[in-house]
């Protein structure tokens, strides 16, 4: 079993910074990625350092076998003020929306945004990355890559956006370094709510040994990258300054069409003999949905990071689903 870890490079800045770290929605992907390259980078100095909490208290076990506490988020703004780095990744999901009006969407919503904003007043947080979305964009992606502020139509993205613009402007107040990176499709261990993403359900289908279903009447277009490359990457940037900078960048990948993803996760995996099932296109747009990848792939150049191949995440996604189904 492979763990998710950092490079040498970013452990290292990690440990040498003495930052504690806060990770908010600690039982997502994000979030658990996070603490497997934490728990790598930090080792023993872990439970002195990182500090997690979720939607309510519970215990986790990392794949290394590390008990991580999980604190209630209305607990964040009680730690004792020292230098963070904040990882905010809790959010109501997209699931979320189509089981809520979206007045009470935006409510809830604004309540953790807000416990997270009013904490960071006084815990001392000088570093703070904020996953947000490409759903920023819209769903799919509009074609102008114009932002899309529009609660009845994007609720999921609309909160993303007003997140960003809070977080912003209480990280510029208090002289913080932040990035916000608009994610779009990552892949890689410990991916969760399998049904939901085209990768884990065309892998899935394949280690079953059953056809592949796709199910849209229209090209349905990703671009993917490895969520350990995103966590190295912005990491690697938040500690290599104190400067009080913000950005925003969308992280990229190479395009691939469902068909062809599908493809390649037959080749990849050696199951060829498998037929891929798809309907007949018929008149609907595309469905398009990646992101402008350019700055997020100079940040990874400029810290010699060699991002994974679409075939590598892949392989690395399908190990993980693999071991789940055991």
């Amino acid at each position: 079993m492979q763990m998710l870890m950092f490079s040498d490079r970013t452990a290292a800045l990690l440990r040498d910074s003495g930052l504690r770290v806060a990770i908010t929605g600690a039982g997502g992907w994000i979030g658990c990625a996070t603490i497997e390259m934490l728990d790598s980078a930090l080792g023993a100095n872990f439970d002195k350092r990182v500090f997690a909490f979720g939607s309510q208290p519970k215990e986790m076990m990392t794949r290394s076998g590390r008990k991580v506490h999980i604190t209630s988020l209305a607990e964040l703004g009680r730690l004792p003020s020292a230098p963070t780095l904040l990882v905010h990744c809790a959010f109501l999901t997209k699931e979320r929306v189509s089981r809520m009006s979206s007045e009470d969407y935006f409510r809830n919503s604004e309540d953790i945004t807000s416990t997270v904003a009013d904490a960071m007043h006084g815990i001392g947080v000088s570093h703070f990355l904020f996953p947000s979305s490409g759903a920023v964009y819209g769903l799919p992606t509009r074609s102008d890559r114009s932002l899309l502020d529009a609660p009845e139509e994007n609720p999921y993205g609309t909160q993303k956006l007003r997140d960003e613009i809070r977080f912003r402007a209480v990280s510029k107040g208090l002289g913080i370094r932040l990035v916000v990176p608009r994610i779009f499709n990552v892949s890689g261990p410990l991916i969760n709510k399998q049904d939901s993403y085209v990768l884990s359900s065309v892998i899935n289908a394949v280690l079953s040994g059953a056809p592949i279903e796709l199910h849209a009447r229209r090209k349905v277009v990703r671009g993917y990258v490895a969520l350990r490359d995103v966590l190295e990457v912005l990491f690697g940037w938040l500690l290599s300054s104190t400067m009080p900078e913000q950005l925003v960048l969308d992280t990229g990948g190479r395009l691939v069409e469902a068909g062809e993803l599908a493809k390649r996760v037959l080749d990849v995996l050696h199951r060829t003999d498998l037929p891929i099932h798809r309907p007949p296109f018929g008149s609907e747009p595309d469905d398009v949905y990646f992101g402008e990848g350019a700055e997020f792939e100079r940040l990874a150049r400029l810290q010699g990071v060699v991002l994974s191949p679409l075939d590598d995440q892949i392989a690395e996604t399908a190990g993980y689903l693999k071991q789940t189904q055991a």
